[in-house]
């Protein structure tokens, strides 16, 4: 979670990744854009962290969490050890269901549908941008000698399915992640300043009501 006193370099990364999309020339197929996050991963699972409903260790569809299904998502693995501690992806078979990808409330009630997936014959590398859809399985995987790694995610919203679809599975349901707009996401670091607020739950505390749509977070005029 970024905190405030980390608001210009945050804001600094945050023109970076819209630089990238912009430049991969793809900004006019999203409707909206999530706010990128910075991602650490250590060099072993935390066992704790393991018996949570979603940890990222176990295979998932973003879909399950409650994502759209025409949600893309941006990776990129840039420092430490992207090459023993990374995404593992998996593609959908040629008998894919449309039902597989409902959101579910633990991942472990997909391990029958993940075991359908195929493995795919790609390699991690760092400084590359990998997308994959919401109906893609992967996971985080480690070798023994693994160590920690730093990437980063950001997830988008095709243009021509704008409506966000809603499930009935309660709260986790994700109803309300695309709220920045190509267009805004370019000014953030430039024109506008993201300002975080200072408390590990400020990403979820409140709604502020923004020209720019429903926001998690507050942007400051420069």
């Amino acid at each position: 979670m970024p905190k405030s006193h980390f608001m210009l370099e945050y804001n600094l990364f945050l023109r970076v990744i819209a630089d990238i999309v912009d430049g991969m020339g793809v900004r006019d197929l999203f409707s909206y854009f999530r706010l990128p996050t910075l991602r650490y991963k250590s060099a072993s699972a935390n066992e704790e962290n393991m018996d949570r409903p979603y940890a990222t260790e176990k295979p998932h569809l973003e879909s399950w969490l409650g994502h759209s299904k025409n949600t893309i998502t941006f990776h990129i693995p840039i420092l430490g050890d992207v090459v023993n501690n990374y995404v593992k992806l998996f593609s959908p078979p040629d008998d894919y269901q449309e039902t597989w990808s409902n959101p579910i409330n633990d991942f472990l009630i997909g391990e029958e549908v993940a075991s359908k997936y195929i493995a795919a014959d790609i390699k991690i590398q760092p400084g590359n941008l990998y997308l994959f859809e919401a109906v893609s399985l992967y996971a985080t995987v480690r070798t023994p000698d693994a160590g920690g790694r730093i990437s980063t995610e950001m997830m988008g919203l095709l243009k021509d399915e704008a409506d966000i679809e809603e499930f009935e599975v309660g709260e986790k349901t994700r109803e309300l992640d695309y709220l920045i707009t190509p267009d805004s996401l370019l000014k953030i670091g430039r024109e506008v300043l993201f300002g975080p607020r200072n408390s590990l739950s400020g990403a979820i505390e409140k709604k502020v009501d923004l020209e720019i749509g429903d926001n998690l977070y507050s942007l400051i005029q420069n």
